[in-house]
């Protein structure tokens, strides 16, 4: 950062390395922008320290909080109508949505099981963004090998528990 004024740094880091990370928010030729990714940090967004949260973004790959609440409140809804506990809803969310896709796409095939016309019927199907909880838009198409090509890039706010602020709209590369 020195060397070259105004550099970004990308760490593919899990929480457990961010330790001394604080100290390039007291250097004077700190990095410009740090990015880390969020899903490597998981549930420990916090351990991202305050020092460089100004300068650090994150990529995250998911539906930002505030928009999964009412994602969310139709799998507990569902959950609600069939007499099945609330345990994981991230999992039993996740759940909900490869249920409904695979009973979606083996309705779309009638009688003709094979493997390619069972990806063309989830490649022709609506986007019924209500059943997907987690991730804002997937797509599918031949030869990709995710659904979820995108992120948010966001940063973190103050306090232990910091809410996280978008800096871009759902972006893909």
């Amino acid at each position: 950062a020195k060397k070259y004024r105004g550099a970004v740094v990308l760490l593919w880091l899990s929480p457990g390395d961010l330790a001394g990370m604080e100290v390039l928010g007291a250097l004077p030729d700190r990095p410009a922008k740090i990015f880390l990714a969020a899903g490597l940090l998981g549930d420990a967004l916090a351990t991202v320290p305050e020092a460089v949260r100004s300068f650090t973004y994150l990529t995250y790959p998911y539906r930002l909080p505030q928009e999964r609440i009412s994602h969310m409140a139709v799998v507990q809804s569902w959950l609600k109508v069939k007499n099945i506990p609330v345990t994981n809803l991230e999992i039993q969310s996740g759940m909900y949505f490869a249920g409904w896709l695979l009973s979606s796409a083996l309705m779309m095939m009638e009688s003709d099981y094979y493997r390619d016309y069972f990806l063309d019927g989830i490649d022709m199907m609506n986007d019924e963004v209500y059943a997907i909880t987690l991730y804002p838009r997937l797509s599918f198409g031949q030869g990709q090998r995710y659904a979820s090509k995108g992120c948010y890039v966001v940063q973190l706010g103050a306090g232990s528990e910091p809410p996280l602020l978008p800096r871009s709209e759902w972006v893909i590369h």
